[in-house]
């Protein structure tokens, strides 16, 4: 929801709670639903980790989510 900006979004990553990477996504607008990079598998339950770039100045969104089914 805090990501009014939508048009704004350079990146968007996602981490595993080893630090590597499970999803990303150029021009994001609402695309992740818990699931791989292809998008066919879903995640396993825990805590990920996300990162939003933007083509502006604003600083960046670091932050996690809990995946839970």
């Amino acid at each position: 929801d805090h990501l009014e900006a939508k048009e704004d979004i350079q990146d968007f990553v996602v981490y595993n709670r080893y630090g590597t990477e499970v999803f990303r996504k150029t021009e994001y607008v609402k695309e992740w639903c818990g699931t791989d990079q292809n998008g066919t598998e879903l995640l396993p339950v825990g805590t990920y980790f996300y990162i939003t770039t933007f083509k502006s100045e604003r600083e960046p969104i670091r932050s996690w989510i809990y995946i839970n089914y």
